[in-house]
């Protein structure tokens, strides 16, 4: 699916992410540092999608099983090493239905990328102070579906 595409659903639709099941149930629009708008699908399950509509980037992010070691120069996650690939924040300014973040929230987040393309991302809520990490993986098309019923 495009990211207009993904953009154009109805909360409650069912998707197939990287053959992961994905209800999707609500959308946060985050409004990035330098003025860009992404948008955040979530799923019942706290996972997401990051859609960049400017560049077409899809990205998916799960909650992470393990801790994330971090330091100036990168991280370490499970054992491997991680370097800084993205850095930035935003402030969520438009929530549809349900997200696990707020409206006027203000996030920071970094994303580590190791040898293999592996991303993790922590992230931290400067609005309730809670601190989050999340696997991720860059998305072609192709591997976000709609399961019909």
């Amino acid at each position: 699916m495009t990211t207009e595409q993904l953009l154009a659903l109805k909360t409650n639709t069912t998707l197939l992410v990287k053959n992961d099941p994905f209800e999707y149930k609500g959308r946060a629009d985050v409004t990035l540092a330098g003025g860009d708008v992404i948008h955040w699908l979530f799923s019942d399950e706290g996972a997401f999608v990051s859609l960049n509509p400017d560049t077409d980037e899809m990205v998916y992010f799960r909650q992470a099983d393990s801790e994330l070691e971090c330091d100036e120069e990168g991280a370490v996650y499970e054992g491997e090493a991680y370097e800084i690939s993205y850095e930035d924040k935003g402030t969520v300014t438009k929530i549809i239905d349900e997200t696990t973040v707020e409206e006027s929230d203000s996030l920071n987040f970094t994303d580590y990328e190791n040898d293999d393309g592996d991303l993790v991302r922590a992230q931290e809520n400067d609005s309730t102070g809670e601190s989050q990490v999340f696997t991720g993986a860059v998305l072609v098309e192709e591997e976000v579906v709609v399961v019909e019923d």
